[in-house]
């Protein structure tokens, strides 16, 4: 069962080094290639990241006892960041689809 394994990994080593191949090969019809394209989803994915924990840490639900304790204000400008969050939402969606449809045009 070693030798299989190892023979799988060695066939699925072929299968990356041919997709990145394909990736730096072709380009989108915005002329970038595959392989710059998947960099900028990862980029725009990690922001929207960014975003949504700055969020959801702004959103902090009282929990005070009495009115000496400490109170949370939001410093944060939610709805703007939420806007800018869901920009990001629509370029990520926007990629994959170019992304998507390059790669059905490419063969490996």
């Amino acid at each position: 069962m070693i030798k299989e394994a190892v023979g799988v990994l060695k066939e699925n080593e072929k299968l990356i080094a041919q997709i990145n191949t394909a990736n730096l090969a072709n380009t989108l019809p915005d002329g970038r290639t595959i392989t710059e394209a998947i960099a900028a989803r990862d980029r725009l994915t990690q922001h929207h990241a960014l975003l949504h924990t700055a969020i959801s840490g702004s959103q902090r639900e009282p929990d005070r006892y009495s009115m000496s304790e400490i109170k949370w204000i939001a410093t944060l400008e939610v709805g703007k960041l939420q806007k800018q969050a869901d920009d990001l939402s629509k370029k990520i969606r926007e990629l994959n689809a170019m992304i998507q449809q390059t790669n059905w045009n490419v063969e490996l």
